[in-house]
């Protein structure tokens, strides 16, 4: 019977142990007279001790722990816990090694166990994965964020030239207009005009001409259409 938990409760659990223990009588001459006058059966004294240190060992664990603990530092706690008995009753014993072989369920409650087990990494396992999942996303959101503010800064600076531009060239507009007076707004003026007429299809007709001498437009030349955008035939 060992430590166990279920939520915040404590509670016991049940596993098997297979142990084995190597001893002999100490090498010197005062433990073999110790083993020869002071012990009556050995054996039982060492199985009855190495029991009950074994139990105390396993009771004082749980046994997510035991199984998370090597066998060989396990064993080690165990072999110096009987030697301290058995020194204690100074009855000449030395204990070689202790072996612990196994430490599992009952064979009744094994495959609910191994089920748990299976479970809880499961469990971990969609842990794990939401955790990457969600990781992605933000890893994704953020590149995105990050994508959009640097294209609205670029916006941003392009409108914020193009502005700086527009005004640059009003301040010399304004500039010039003091200094050419009346010159200048006919001058701009026509320089639009200009820039708007480049590719119109325009006919000029001075009216300055005199009566007897009128200016005649053929209208046949025109195939789109008169000069005020009627269809031939109208």
């Amino acid at each position: 019977m060992i430590a166990g938990a279920t939520g915040e409760q404590q509670s016991f659990q049940i596993v098997n142990a297979d142990v084995r223990l190597d001893y002999r009588e100490g090498l010197s001459d005062t433990a073999a007279r110790a083993a020869l006058y002071r012990s009556v059966d050995p054996e039982s004294t060492v199985r009855s001790i190495a029991n009950r240190e074994v139990v105390h060992y396993l009771a004082s664990h749980t046994l997510q722990a035991l199984l998370e603990t090597s066998q060989t530092a396990m064993a080690e706690s165990v072999r110096r816990a009987v030697q301290r008995q058995l020194d204690q009753l100074a009855s000449g014993i030395e204990v070689v090694a202790v072996v612990i072989e196994s430490v599992h369920p009952p064979s009744g409650a094994a495959a609910a166990y191994h089920d748990v087990q299976a479970a809880q990494i499961r469990a971990q396992a969609s842990v794990a994965e939401a955790h990457g999942f969600a990781a992605g996303l933000l890893g994704n959101a953020q590149q995105q964020a990050l994508t959009n503010v640097a294209q609205a800064s670029a916006r941003a600076a392009d409108t914020t030239a193009a502005a700086r531009v527009q005004q640059i060239n009003f301040e010399a507009d304004t500039v010039a207009y003091r200094l050419g007076e009346p010159a200048f707004p006919f001058e701009y003026y026509l320089s639009k005009l200009q820039q708007g007429l480049q590719n119109a299809r325009i006919t000029v007709i001075d009216d300055r001409l005199t009566a007897d001498r009128r200016a005649t437009i053929d209208l046949r030349s025109f195939t789109a259409g008169d000069l005020a955008g009627i269809p031939h035939g109208n």
